[in-house]
């Protein structure tokens, strides 16, 4: 047959069988939808089910055809993706995201963090600004460590291209995407390093996409590339235990790294486990090697993971680097191990985290999210009892499951697997470990479908059956009505499928692996709606319109400030939309939540009264006069005219035609970036309670002038099963009996001042302040200083606590002295730091000292500034053990700052030698090998004979291809043109079903005769 004739019928087999697939789907969805619909089922249930049943059609259609073979190559590859990506969608739809709806994929952090990162990484990379500072990061911060943290995800770029006023969209998109691309490397990684390539691959895929940790976590976005990569990178490191390839391996492992170190530290771990059990696993393929040779394979095999490891880590060093000096200054460096070992959960506990329905975690100290389907934890149990599976196997992969779970129980190995780190809340972030396992194990099983006896699996179902029924009577409690029987009965349902199977009911095995696939997707997808729900429920996913409704005002404010704002001076907005507004709308303020924030920086906002979270964020609330004056703050955009003012003058308005206004108005008290203090300011110590008592001393050591503000005295009144003793500002409340208390601090004004009220009580439930018909709620674990205003003579000061337990704390209230003020603010200002140019990480201006002096700079402290007196480079001081400040002699000078990213021409050396050593690697033979055989010819016979016998295949309990070609892609015209290093099958594969049709046979034969 010539070739044109061929190439005609190739097409015809490959269209009409697609066709009758693609029929059969959508015929099946429609009537299930329909008949779903006609019960009163919900739109999201109703589609769940119409999609698996078209899903089911469609796979039994596929499985029982011979020809459906034709599509082997990547078919199960991209039917896994795309079922992960219709599982994901049917949760958003759902929970209602635009446009099914008013909400967005945004909550918690997503919302008051992530979100402004897309944003201002956005904006740096459209206008082609500098990635190494940003002043729109709280006071000022370099970007590497953020970007290392937030915003490496190859993913991002998709934010760049959507319009700003989809940023939602787009961050919705960027998740589903992640989602559906770690059910395609998952299907790969069986393929790859199980020689699965079936309906089981997609089962374990979609399981793998649509787990506990994937679903409670999604909106920590950054953690999810990592989790993309694992499979890839374990493929790579198989190729590499058997003498093939580094590439995959090295440029995973190094992407893993780089896209989210955090993570990728939790699978360099990982790493190492499997590296052991999968040696241990194929240790009788040494079994006829003398054990001096044995050692010396194994520690060959050890040097390879070894360097390949090291040669992955070091193409991340570029970020990793910077990012590591910049970890010191931050909260997490001061965590220490606990003093006293202990387990973080009861052992019995962890199985009902396995099962159906179970309560997404997210905060505090509940237990790991590590569901990823009851088909995993049937597996396991046949995995215990099957024979067809060998014994050193079983041993080392359950050995690996429980390994994982000891290290998570255990408080110091939890510690040490968290970056030597307590969580703040999301705790066990290296949990979705174990789910891959536990999927690994059911690939080996679903493999071994036809082959295991009903008895073995019997026993499996009964184990499992069991454990469910302890599980309601002595579990925790948590795990009810629908955790416990919803899970048994996806259980029987496997069991029955399976119990088909073993009957000799269904003889084809691609149809049964067809329907557990199909029963995967129906449980994953109704688990993870409920999962969702629950998120929703717990912590309220953002509606859309709140997030984007006020943008264009807010950003019309930015853009005003910055006609009249010629000094780049700092600004805010009140009320705030997120906790990093500067970064969602890109201006200089003072504001910021975010990992990389250096600590010295929080704790001096937190004793100068801005709210922090002790942690890593300091947040802008209210306006106070004279630490908003130093620090710089000049103009403040409100959304209600607040009038007149003290303080702020009023300069200007915007609106974006909707009825949305804010009003702009500029404080007239602001001093500059930089002012001259007297050196004593070095001996400023801000750690106060008092926060009024911190601004009164940084005036006094800076510029010998009298206190600001004048604490009045506080009354207790009104005690509620509480008896309450007051001590100056602080008190003790000691509770009653059980249940809460309460009682109300009381001021009444004996003089006219401007008032302000600082309380600190972190263990009360609920703290109030109020003025006559004004209040406002303390967030008792973020206090700040409050502005009451102007108070007249004989108004009264309530502060009313609540607390269920008994607590202490202190409530400051102050009249601020406006003449003393006036002067303080007057001697600070006398002589400033005259900016004549500005940027992201640079500021050059003149300033004059009058005698021997120290800049002061409301620019937080970093190694990373260098700083130039009149061309000179000096070294820069700290002050308040967090602001940069400079030793100025008497005269005029130019000061000039200039920022550079610490460590990276260093991290950037390492990469570049990582990634010659691996073009090296890659051209040894072409290059290389010929140079050394002219030139180095003893060398070259030593390298070549260890080559070749790295070359020489080795038996493999999995079957793993070692030939040198596996490396190269595939070329075979057979294929379906798709074929990469990761697949060793042939196109059409005749071994699917156990007893195929002699027909089929000798159809095939035809076709390949002619």
């Amino acid at each position: 047959m010539d070739n044109k004739n061929t190439k005609t019928l190739k097409n015809e087999d490959s269209f009409l069988p697609m066709l009758k697939y693609i029929m059969s789907f959508f015929v099946a969805m429609m009537l299930t939808y329909l008949i779903c619909l006609k019960a009163e089922s919900s739109v999201w249930f109703s589609l769940t089910f119409a999609v698996a049943a078209g899903i089911l059609a469609m796979c039994v259609c596929h499985a029982s055809d011979s020809e459906g073979r034709a599509y082997k190559g990547n078919y199960y590859i991209f039917m896994s993706a795309m079922l992960s990506l219709l599982a994901i969608g049917i949760c958003y739809m759902a929970l209602g995201v635009y446009p099914f709806g008013e909400k967005s994929v945004m909550i918690i952090d997503m919302h008051h963090q992530y979100s402004s990162f897309f944003s201002l990484i956005r904006e740096k990379i459209t206008s082609l600004e500098s990635l190494s500072y940003s002043d729109s990061v709280g006071m000022g911060a370099g970007l590497i460590p953020l970007i290392a943290y937030y915003l490496c995800s190859p993913y991002n770029i998709i934010a760049v291209i959507f319009p700003r006023e989809y940023l939602t969209e787009a961050i919705a998109l960027i998740e589903i995407l992640k989602i559906a691309s770690a059910g395609a490397t998952f299907a790969i990684f069986c393929r790859s390093v199980f020689k699965k390539n079936d309906y089981g691959t997609v089962a374990v895929s979609v399981a793998y996409a649509m787990s506990a940790y994937f679903i409670a976590y999604s909106w920590n976005i950054m953690w999810l590339d990592c989790l993309v990569l694992l499979p890839l990178i374990v493929c790579g490191l198989e190729k590499v235990m058997h003498g093939q390839s580094p590439l995959l391996y090295c440029i995973t492992l190094g992407l893993a790294i780089t896209t989210n170190y955090y993570i990728g530290y939790m699978i360099c771990i990982f790493l190492v486990l499997w590296f052991v059990m999968r040696t241990f696993d194929e240790d009788e393929q040494y079994r006829n090697i003398k054990p001096g040779k044995k050692i010396i394979a194994l520690l060959k095999k050890a040097l390879r993971f070894f360097w390949t490891s090291a040669v992955g880590g070091m193409l991340s060093m570029w970020i990793l680097i910077p990012t590591a000096i910049s970890l010191s200054a931050t909260s997490g460096a001061d965590d220490e191990f606990a003093r006293d070992v202990t387990s973080n959960f009861n052992f019995w506990d962890i199985f009902s985290r396995t099962l159906y329905g179970t309560t997404p975690t997210e905060r505090g100290d509940n237990l790991p999210n590590i569901y990823c389907s009851i088909l995993a934890v049937f597996a396991i149990a046949i995995f215990l009892f099957c024979r067809k599976i060998r014994l050193r196997t079983r041993v080392g992969y359950i050995g690996l499951l429980g390994m994982l779970v000891i290290l998570l129980a255990n408080n110091w190995t939890n510690f040490a697997f968290h970056g030597f780190h307590f969580p703040n809340d999301l705790p066990y972030r290296n949990s979705f470990l174990i789910s891959f396992v536990m999927l690994a194990i059911a690939v080996q099983v679903l493999d071994k479908i036809g082959e295991f006896s009903s008895e073995e699996a019997f026993k499996a179902f009964a184990l499992v059956a069991a454990m469910l029924v302890l599980e309601q009577k002595f579990g925790s409690g948590a795990s009810g009505y629908t955790i416990v029987w919803y899970s048994l009965g996806f259980l029987i349902a496997y069991a029955c499928i399976i119990g088909l199977k073993a009957s000799g009911r269904l003889r084809k095995k691609g149809v049964v692996l067809a329907l557990i696939a199909a029963v995967v997707f129906v449980e994953v997808s109704t688990n993870s709606v409920s999962m969702i729900t629950q998120l929703n429920e717990n912590e309220v996913f953002t509606n859309r319109g709140d997030f984007v409704y006020d943008y264009d005002v807010n950003k019309a404010a930015v853009s005003k400030v910055e006609e009249i704002n010629t000094d780049g001076s700092r600004m805010e907005l009140l009320p705030r939309k997120t906790c990093n507004d500067n970064a969602l709308y890109d201006y200089s303020g003072l504001t910021v939540f975010a990992s990389s924030n250096a600590e010295s920086t929080t704790t001096l906002m937190g004793s100068l009264g801005y709210a922090i979270n002790g942690v890593n964020s300091y947040i802008y609330n209210s306006y106070v006069p004279l630490v908003d004056s130093i620090l710089n703050l000049k103009y403040v955009a409100f959304d209600h005219d607040i009038g007149s003012h003290a303080q702020l003058k009023y300069v200007d308005s915007v609106t974006d035609g909707y009825g949305n206004y804010r009003y702009i108005y500029e404080n007239t008290l602001a001093l500059s970036r930089g002012f001259t203090v007297n050196n004593d300011i070095s001996y400023w110590n801000p750690n106060d309670l008092n926060p009024f008592s911190v601004q009164d001393k940084f005036i006094e050591y800076g510029a010998d002038c009298a206190p600001v503000y004048d604490l009045l005295p506080m009354t207790a009144s009104g005690a509620s099963n509480m008896s309450v003793e007051f001590s100056d500002s602080y008190f003790y409340a000691e509770l009653q009996n059980d249940g809460t208390g309460s009682f109300t601090a009381t001021h009444t004004m004996k003089n006219e001042a401007q008032t302000y009220v600082y309380v600190d009580c972190r263990a009360a439930s609920g703290i109030t302040v109020s003025v006559g018909d004004l209040s406002w709620s303390v967030t008792t674990y973020e206090p700040y200083i409050i502005d009451l205003g102007k108070l007249a003579v004989g108004t009264e000061v309530n502060v009313e606590i609540t607390s269920e337990i008994s607590c202490s704390g202190n409530v400051f209230i102050a009249a601020m002295n406006p003449n003393n003020l006036k002067t303080a603010i007057e001697t600070l200002g006398k002589n400033q730091w005259n900016i004549t140019q500005y940027g992201d990480g640079y500021f050059k201006g003149d300033i004059t000292a009058d005698s021997d002096c120290t800049m002061f700079t409301s620019i937080p402290y970093n190694k990373g500034w260098d700083v130039y007196v009149d061309g000179q480079k000096v070294t820069a001081v700290k002050i308040g053990d967090a602001m940069l400040g400079v030793r100025l002699s008497a005269g005029s000078h130019t000061v000039e700052m200039k920022y550079h990213t610490d460590g990276f021409p260093l991290g950037m050396t390492m990469t570049v030698i990582a990634a010659l050593i691996l073009v090296l690697w890659t051209l040894r033979k072409k290059i290389i090998y010929p140079l050394l055989r002219e030139y180095v010819p003893v060398l070259y016979k030593a390298i070549d004979s260890g080559s070749q016998e790295a070359d020489k295949p080795k038996d493999s309990p999995i079957g793993f291809d070692e030939s040198p070609e596996s490396d190269e892609f595939d070329t075979d015209d057979s294929a379906d043109g798709f074929e990469n290093e990761f697949d060793d099958y042939p196109a059409i594969d005749t071994a699917e079903d156990e007893e195929p049709d002699a027909f089929e046979i000798t159809e095939d034969n035809r076709r390949r005769n002619n």
